[in-house]
């Protein structure tokens, strides 16, 4: 979802218009009315098909056009995802593994080194031997159309581009080019990106190529960024007036810091639902990462001690890695387990934690976030985050759709719990002061201007408090 909106974005900037997409969207469709992909997908691929163009054979003999051109070249699935040049190589090392009763060198050295690349721990050994079973290959047929469904989802628009310019008279190669650069191209052969992001930072691909984009739209057609801020804003005072009313400055005050602000300073983070929820609390919708680079420069939405950049975070198996060692979910920010929980429980969380980290986040599936986040709001539970979410919030949120309701008594109750807490820590930080001067360990100067710096921050937390209560 996040990605067919950035798309839709991107295509407005590059003057792709809806006519286009839906061209290239039923293009798509008509090729594919003979796949023979299996499950489900296959299913829906199929019956999709029918909304295509009816000749079917001039639908694929433009796809191959448009791939023969390199228009799909640099998508994120085929530089990102896929892997079907390294995944046969490293299924036949594993094979001679295990049929050398790893006695094999050469295996040994190709099959730890991709898994230490990969993974850094060997799941793929284990998924080997789960694949030939009923479930492992229902599992593997739909993750394979999930993936396929996600590059014909890219290739929608990059078709689209392709066919603009296809219009404006320029040859196969010509347009393959202006798709290529219309969207993301994650070809990145600057060799610090592709070693930060084979590492510790495997975000920075998209920051790399979606920023310059950015720059670029901002400098060759700033009436582009002008309509979105513009659209925004006119959804945001429609859905506050339909809603009936009320100051939406003053209701925005209380939510969360990293919700509250604006993108780019300019296009509300999030949009008013025209609609209150069943308790008369208003509802927006996170429209953060709908917009691209929308959440690129905001320092504020993660759980690090410091500010940093969305593509600084650290992800992957380093990221779980981590989480392990130092109790602390990077998702939620919250500990992994309590002091209190015994072993059975520490067992219990660690097991849940490393299984959401490393399973898609797919409704239905069992222990997934989205699938814990319905079950909890039928039984009237908090998610992750300790949100109150109806089902139907919780439903769309699954499909990317981030919806939810702000009562305001429950923001003004966290925003005093927040400053209770800060408040405690800054009064344990005067006693220990207090304490080094009874020892003697700093000056009466030093312990004046200590509690001093303490108190100023203690009186701005009130008046922030108040100016939000007001």
């Amino acid at each position: 979802m996040n990605n067919v909106m950035s798309n839709m974005v991107m295509a407005d900037w590059h003057e792709v218009s809806a006519g286009h997409v839906a061209k290239a969207l039923r293009l798509i469709m008509a090729a594919s009315k003979d796949s023979k992909r299996e499950g489900l997908g296959g299913m829906a691929l199929r019956g999709a098909s029918n909304i295509g163009i009816a000749d079917a054979a001039a639908a694929r003999e433009v796809m191959a056009r448009y791939q023969d051109s390199g228009g799909d070249i640099g998508g994120w699935v085929t530089n990102e995802i896929r892997n079907e040049q390294l995944k046969p190589l490293l299924d036949a090392m594993e094979k001679e593994l295990a049929a050398t009763a790893g006695n094999s060198v050469q295996a040994q050295i190709g099959v730890f080194s991709a898994l230490q690349h990969a993974m850094k721990l060997r799941f793929p050994s284990a998924w080997e031997a789960f694949k030939p079973t009923k479930v492992g290959r229902v599992i593997r047929t739909e993750a394979d159309n999930l993936i396929e469904l996600y590059q014909s989802e890219d290739d929608v628009f990059r078709l689209a581009a392709w066919l603009k310019a296809k219009e404006e008279g320029k040859t196969d190669l010509q347009a393959g080019k202006v798709a290529r650069t219309s969207f993301l191209d994650y070809r990145i052969n600057a060799p610090w990106v592709q070693a930060v992001r084979s590492t510790a930072l495997p975000f920075i691909s998209f920051s790399y190529r979606a920023i310059p984009m950015f720059i670029e739209t901002v400098a060759k057609k700033p009436h582009k960024i002008m309509k979105l801020m513009m659209l925004a804003g006119a959804l945001n005072a429609l859905g506050t007036l339909l809603a009936g009313g009320g100051d939406d400055d003053k209701e925005r005050k209380l939510l969360p810091e990293e919700k509250a602000g604006r993108i780019w300073g300019m296009v509300p983070k999030l949009i008013r639902m025209p609609w209150n929820d069943g308790h008369n609390s208003a509802v927006y919708l996170d429209i953060r990462r709908f917009i691209p680079v929308g959440d690129v420069f905001d320092m504020g939405s993660g759980q690090s001690a410091v500010p940093m950049l969305p593509f600084m975070s650290i992800g992957g198996p380093l990221a779980v890695a981590g989480e392990l060692i130092f109790n602390k979910s990077l998702f939620t920010g919250k500990d992994l387990v309590l002091k209190s929980d015994t072993a059975g429980q520490v067992t219990t969380k660690v097991l849940d934690h490393l299984y959401k980290a490393f399973t898609p986040n797919l409704l239905g599936l069992p222990g997934t976030y989205a699938t814990t986040g319905v079950m909890q709001s039928m039984q009237g539970r908090t998610d992750a985050f300790g949100r109150e979410m109806s089902t139907t919030q919780a439903v769309a949120s699954s499909f990317g759709v981030k919806l939810g309701s702000y009562p305001a008594d429950v923001l003004r109750r966290n925003l005093q719990g927040k400053m209770s807490v800060e408040i405690m820590e800054i009064d344990k930080n005067i006693t220990q002061l207090k304490r080094q001067l009874q020892t003697k360990r700093i000056s009466n100067d030093e312990f004046q201007a200590g509690v001093k710096t303490e108190q100023d921050k203690k009186v701005k937390l009130m008046r922030e408090l108040a100016e939000k209560m007001n």
